[in-house]
């Protein structure tokens, strides 16, 4: 009878060796995306965003998906993205994908849920990873004003089958560009958001009400590539990097102080010195230059009185 008790828990004791060790070999080969999903190396994972609760049609939309090439590979085919409008995307910066889409003439409704944007990435690497994103304009077809009102939920899909659905997406911290106020819940101001994500609402891009340490305005100069600045002394520069959607958001030129300007040629190019340095104009180097045309002026009208004068006592002292 001991004999018989020892062996079965001798047995007991190997088979749970093996599911260990079968345990330790599996954890070992999987991908964990944003501690909700779970996916093997070699595994196709969809990540899908959506949205609704929109109240009215919506004309624009631009956005960015981040993720980390160690461990995802995007597969360029398998994009897929909200139909109607004129819409561009890029895959082949590393680690993000950019999103462009213009609906200007219709519109698009978003009351409902509607696929935003959807892309299905191989898992390269196992360990733990996050898929965040990040909406830089999004404007109400009516106004062009930003979208306020909205809920973005996102799926997961691990080898065609849905592991997740409707959770709220995690915002890209780091985040830069445009007006669209991104919310960690991911719902609008007037739908429960909680805390604005990204440098949109910070001080740098605060320029978009009258704001005076705003250093990037982005009201509508995503696509044209234009500075604006819309009442906020010190604008940055907007610009449209050329390319298939290749959308940049980089800081320009920051005015120094009210009274100085950056010279400009007669395409709006700015002039520079022969070192590379801006040239710029100020008061003071404006007043002596006035001055000095003048003066200039002043000395070729004297010119003139003068050999006038010689003129006419010539031909008198002639006619004597």
């Amino acid at each position: 009878m001991k004999k018989s008790v020892s062996l079965i828990i001798s047995a007991v004791m190997v088979l749970m060796m093996i599911a260990t060790t079968v345990a330790g070999f599996s954890a070992a080969d999987k991908l964990t995306i944003n501690e909700n999903v779970s996916a093997s190396v070699g595994d196709k994972v969809t990540y899908s965003l959506n949205i609704s609760s929109v109240s009215k049609e919506v004309e624009d939309l631009q956005m960015e998906i981040y993720y980390d090439s160690q461990y995802l590979k995007p597969i360029d085919d398998s994009v897929k993205y909200l139909e109607g409008g004129s819409s561009v995307y890029n895959t082949k910066i590393a680690d993000k994908i950019l999103f462009n889409s213009a609906n200007g003439v219709q519109g698009w409704d978003f009351s409902k849920k509607t696929m935003l944007f959807s892309v299905t990435f191989t898992v390269e690497k196992a360990g733990a990873t996050d898929l965040t994103y990040y909406i830089q304009c999004m404007d109400y077809l009516e106004n062009s004003q930003t979208v306020d009102e909205y809920v973005i939920t996102c799926d997961y899909i691990v080898n065609d089958k849905a592991v997740k659905k409707d959770i709220a997406p995690i915002v890209e911290e780091n985040g830069q560009g445009g007006n669209f106020v991104n919310h960690a819940n991911g719902k609008g101001s007037k739908n429960g958001g909680d805390s604005p994500v990204g440098a949109a609402y910070g001080n740098q891009n605060n320029a978009n009400n009258g704001g005076d340490n705003g250093n990037a305005v982005n009201n509508g100069a995503v696509n044209n590539g234009n500075d604006v600045n819309n009442g906020g002394e010190n604008a940055g520069q907007v610009n449209n990097v050329a390319g298939e959607n290749a959308v940049t958001n980089n800081q320009g030129q920051v005015a120094t102080t009210a009274t100085t300007v950056v010279k400009t040629n007669s395409s709006g190019v700015a002039v520079t010195t022969p070192d590379g340095e801006q040239s710029t104009w100020s008061d003071s180097n404006d007043m002596w230059r006035n001055i000095g045309i003048v003066a200039l002026a002043v000395a070729i009208v004297v010119c003139i009185v003068v050999l006038v004068m010689v003129n006419k006592k010539k031909d008198k002292t002639s006619k004597k």
